[in-house]
């Protein structure tokens, strides 16, 4: 959807059999777009459309809807053992496999759980994907491994036999909760790690180790008139592998969240579209939600992006798609909060950062000049 300033539909435009989306507008240097993506039928129907503002005119990148595809993929469905040769307080996590089908482990043994109909794709006459599993104790790991070049069609077993090496790391005294996580291409490691100034453990030396990821978060929820209001903020630091040096994660400043919280309340008993949040420091990209469970049962999410003063548009979908008439305004949650990659980014860089990182892999857009996250954040459930 191409939109004007106003936010009237100028034209709307749809992929190809390839996915691509060509678009002639008249001559400017940035729109007003919204993507949206219509899935399923009845209450299964899911509609999803992402927004934004004064976005750049050329290349758009690449968008990913949120679906799974297993055209051109080879899948196998397994079982697996894992084991070691200690107690295990808590299940192992096991990562690798097609995690989009869940998977409980049940315990066959003190060091020793199952994991069945485990399901693992390749590229038809590739490789199978490396199983990683790891275990803890009291919120630290402490033993992992990894299972490659197996026949599925085997009784998988994988042995937690290795020990992490210890490393430093500063995280910020404030924080609620913490985690680490290993990112191994696709697959992912993460526990909780305690402590404002502690040692962090590091499988770093399993095949296709690339980063890890280092984050702090803070959050805590408040009543306002009989409606829900979660507040909070968040560092995330991705450090490439090797990590060779410590690293400080930070929070936001608390005050700059409780000015988002203050302006966002305020806003939703406005009866006016425009905000300004332009008093907050370091911060100059919005990104708001809306949720919503339709009264057909379908849901409904609209995101939208835009600089730290502007205009939210109140309908930006096309009235064929029916949603206004199907809204319940007791059942909508609002998600609001300012972002950042590094110290200092404006909206402009941010939109020009997405669409460069669209084409990267899942590790590779958690690095360079976005390795540092950072947002403060109010959920508002009515």
């Amino acid at each position: 959807m191409v939109y004007d300033n106003n936010w009237a539909i100028k034209s709307r435009h749809t992929p190809d059999a390839t996915g691509k989306i060509n678009a002639v507008i008249p001559k400017t240097d940035f729109v007003n777009i919204s993507l949206i993506t219509n899935d399923g039928e009845g209450r299964a129907r899911k509609i999803s459309v992402n927004t934004f503002t004064q976005h750049p005119v050329g290349d758009l990148g690449i968008f990913q809807t949120a679906d799974v595809s297993a055209d051109g993929c080879e899948c196998q469905t397994t079982n697996l053992t894992v084991t070691t040769g200690q107690w295990l307080e808590y299940p192992p996590q096991l990562t690798g496999y097609n995690s989009n089908k869940v998977i409980e482990p049940h315990s066959t043994f003190f060091n020793s759980y199952e994991f069945n109909n485990v399901e693992i794709c390749r590229v038809a006459g590739g490789n199978w994907p490396t199983l990683y599993a790891a275990t803890h104790w009291s919120e630290t790991p402490r033993a992992a491994g990894y299972l490659s070049n197996y026949d599925p069609s085997d009784e998988l077993v994988m042995e937690l036999e290795y020990s992490p090496t210890t490393y430093s790391a500063n995280f910020d005294p404030a924080a609620s909760s913490t985690s680490v996580m290993h990112h191994f291409g696709d697959a992912y490691i993460s526990y909780s790690a305690p402590g404002s100034s502690s040692d962090i453990e590091l499988f770093d030396n399993f095949p296709d180790f690339k980063a890890v990821s280092l984050r702090v978060y803070d959050s805590y929820s408040n009543y306002y008139e009989n409606i829900e209001v979660r507040q909070g903020r968040t560092q995330r630091y991705t450090v490439a592998a090797p990590y060779s040096s410590t690293v400080s994660v930070t929070l936001p400043d608390s005050e700059e969240q409780e000015k988002l919280m203050q302006a966002m309340l305020a806003w939703l008993s406005s009866d006016s579209n425009n905000y300004d949040l332009s008093n907050i420091n370091n911060f100059e990209t919005f990104f708001a939600t809306l949720t919503a469970t339709l009264t057909d049962g379908s849901s409904y999410t609209q995101a939208f992006y835009g600089p730290n003063r502007g205009v939210i548009p109140e309908n930006v979908l096309p009235t064929d798609y029916g949603v206004e008439a199907l809204l319940d305004e007791e059942s909508i949650t609002f998600y609001f909060s300012m972002i950042r990659y590094g110290e200092q980014q404006s909206y402009q860089q941010y939109l020009a950062s997405s669409v460069t990182t669209s084409r990267l892999t899942l590790t590779e857009r958690l690095l360079g000049n976005r390795s540092q996250y950072s947002s403060i954040f109010v959920d508002i459930s009515q």
